[in-house]
């Protein structure tokens, strides 16, 4: 069974009463969509993972928080996707990790995740 993307984004934001994720209520130290946060570098990308490749039929987030786990201190994991992955990020910020998105065009977001150096 497939299932469109938007179509399971409207129907879990419904089924839990979240509305669409802005710029001003993302939450977090760093809104989504706001300028480069200071930790931000494309240098410290050390994997990426594009949604728009992945089995349409599956949701990447086994993989991006295997791939999260597996982060070194500054190292930064890329998530391209077509929409902001609200769920996703809140559970990495649950997890410790920092989460930073950026939108470069209607249907491509960019989100960047970095474990924080202690």
């Amino acid at each position: 069974m497939t299932v469109d993307r938007d179509v399971m984004a409207a129907m879990v934001e419904g089924d839990v009463g979240q509305e669409a994720i802005t710029s001003e209520d993302a939450g977090g130290s760093i809104p989504s969509f706001s300028g480069p946060p200071e930790w931000f570098a494309a240098a410290k990308i050390v994997s990426s993972i594009d949604e728009r490749t992945t089995d349409p039929s599956k949701m990447p987030i086994v993989a991006v928080l295997q791939k999260a786990a597996q982060l070194q201190a500054g190292e930064m994991l890329e998530l391209v996707t077509t929409l902001l992955p609200a769920p996703g990020i809140d559970i990495m910020k649950r997890k410790g990790l920092r989460v930073w998105s950026v939108q470069q065009g209607p249907e491509l977001i960019r989100t960047y995740v970095s474990k924080p150096c202690e």
